[in-house]
């Protein structure tokens, strides 16, 4: 008895069951080819269509024109007629048409040569070519470290900035020599966050002699004269009398729970 017959059987069980399972999933299988289409739809607009890869690397370029030759954003950027990368803006300033593109970092391009707007056609398509004169260095790239020493962009530089810190056989920085010490006012302290909005203190004078308050107890003042301390008997804790409420006034009701305060 031949072996043949029982593959084939088998080969059908397994086609039968993976039918039934299929079916008894259909809705999931469903989605999950519903996915897969809008997955390689995406991709296929993005790489083949728009030639967008959001994994490529990229370095951003900006060459300055004496005319723009009806060159727009989203077109072309090509190396001797070879696509390269896409053109983000064009602008125009005083000293004339400024192209900001974004360029392949895999792609090598040398800096010196020519770069000229060119056209598909007579009827337009333009688009940026750069022309070098040859393959050799240096090459169009990210000037990190140019920048970061010898700005062109921004003001200072680091090398200024450690220049200024380590100089005249030291390290040199900005330090306040003078302490701010406050003056204890003797006075109860409410909690910044109390909502009942609570009248001020009238009598908030520093009774430590030594520290110079800045306020009217600080100015000159003729001999004798004593306006700036408190009245004699007064409550060093009263408070300013209510503030006059009329029909234009904000009301300020009490907007918390009922604490005791001090």
């Amino acid at each position: 008895m031949s072996a043949r017959p029982d593959l084939v059987e088998t080969g059908a069980r397994g086609v039968v069951a993976a039918v039934r399972w299929g079916r008894r999933r259909r809705n999931w299988l469903s989605v999950l080819g519903l996915l897969t289409i809008l997955v390689v739809g995406v991709a296929y607009l993005l790489l083949d269509t728009l030639q967008r890869d959001p994994t490529a690397s990229n370095i951003r370029v900006e060459v300055e024109l004496a005319q723009s030759g009806g060159l727009l954003p989203n077109q072309d950027v090509t190396l001797r007629g070879v696509p390269v990368g896409r053109v983000d803006s064009v602008r125009i300033d005083d000293e004339g048409v400024r192209v900001v593109a974004t360029i392949d970092a895999g792609i090598r391009i040398p800096a010196d040569g020519e770069v000229r707007v060119s056209s598909l056609s007579p009827a337009g398509e333009q688009f940026l070519d750069f022309r070098p004169a040859g393959d050799s260095a240096p090459f169009l790239r990210v000037p990190a470290l140019r920048e970061f020493f010898f700005p062109t962009q921004r003001s200072g530089s680091t090398l200024d900035a450690i220049g200024t810190a380590f100089r005249d056989g030291g390290l040199w920085g900005s330090v306040d020599v003078y302490p701010r010490v406050p003056c204890d006012y003797d006075l109860p302290r409410a909690a910044a966050s109390r909502p009942d909005f609570p009248e001020p203190f009238i009598n908030t004078h520093c009774k430590n002699t030594e520290l110079l308050v800045r306020g009217a107890g600080a100015v000159p003042r003729p001999p004798g004269d004593d306006t700036n301390l408190p009245a004699p008997g007064s409550d060093p804790q009263a408070r300013t009398d209510p503030t006059p409420r009329g029909p234009k006034t904000i009301p300020t009701p009490f907007g918390g729970p009922d604490i005791h305060y001090n």
